[in-house]
């Protein structure tokens, strides 16, 4: 299978910005469309942030969001998500996990996953999945938002990295 090759489209900044958010609002609000309730994992990041915003926009009942937050700050993003949750008006679910639930959460996935996965937020996702079933049955996540957007910052690293590679060994 090759991916159709279509023509470049000419747009202006302002068109290619309406186009977006056309596309994205209608992304998510058709991922909205459940027999049962439905959330938004949250983590205050720009992927997340932006599907919590547009699930939540035109709506006159707040949505349910969920996050982790930890007991190590420097892993703590709570309270971003606690921010992001307050500016849309959502009904906010967090939960802070210590080290032992992540260990034992390690068994339960295993037994899980069906092949060796090397991305370790597979264990807070885990969790947070486990909380937000208290609430709802169908949340949705922002995964791959970060790389469409270059929200990581791994990706400004990248840009440096050509620097980088001048300086003599």
């Amino acid at each position: 299978w090759k991916p159709p090759v279509r023509q470049p489209i000419s747009l202006s900044f302002d068109e290619a910005r309406g186009r977006l958010d056309g596309l994205f609002e209608k992304s998510v609000v058709a991922q909205l469309i459940a027999d049962v309730p439905v959330g938004v994992f949250l983590s205050g990041g720009l992927d997340s942030s932006l599907v919590a915003y547009y699930a939540q926009r035109g709506r006159q009942k707040p949505i349910h969001t969920f996050s982790l937050g930890f007991e190590d700050s420097s892993y703590d993003e709570s309270p971003h998500a606690r921010q992001v949750a307050d500016v849309l008006g959502t009904q906010h679910h967090e939960h802070i996990v210590n080290d032992a639930e992540i260990r034992d959460a390690l068994g339960a996935v295993v037994q899980k996953l069906d092949e060796p996965i090397a991305d370790p937020a597979i264990l807070p996702n885990y969790l947070l999945s486990c909380f937000a079933r208290k609430h709802v049955k169908v949340a949705l996540g922002g995964d791959g938002g970060d790389e469409l957007f270059a929200g990581y910052q791994t990706f400004t690293a990248e840009k440096l990295l050509h620097w980088y590679e001048l300086i003599p060994k």
